[in-house]
């Protein structure tokens, strides 16, 4: 009888470990089938996107409103300097009133 559990013990184990193997692949297939749509979808759109009306686009923006927002985004950050600066004097004068 000992002579028959070990070539089945053996039997069953191999078929564990196949068994497992499989899963683990397929799951693996089943992951990278999901992302392609997501792979498709991305190339579709940068394919769309490259048109002659998207680069006319980038270049009004580059060319026009980028030159036209420099004031404004200066002023805003000049702003934002000045507010940081009055709050670290607050927070200056707090430390020393301690």
């Amino acid at each position: 009888m000992d002579g028959n559990r070990f070539p089945i013990g053996l039997l069953l184990a191999s078929g564990l470990i196949a068994g497992i193997l499989a899963y683990a692949i397929a799951r693996r297939s089943a992951r990278e089938q999901r992302a392609m749509p997501a792979q498709m979808v991305l190339e579709r759109a940068r394919e769309i996107g490259d048109t002659e009306a998207v680069r006319a686009g980038r270049e009004f923006v580059s060319e026009r409103v980028v030159p036209e927002m420099k004031p404004i985004l200066l002023d805003l950050l000049k702003d934002a300097e000045s507010y940081v600066d009055r709050y670290f004097k607050k927070a200056e004068k707090a430390v020393k009133a301690m």
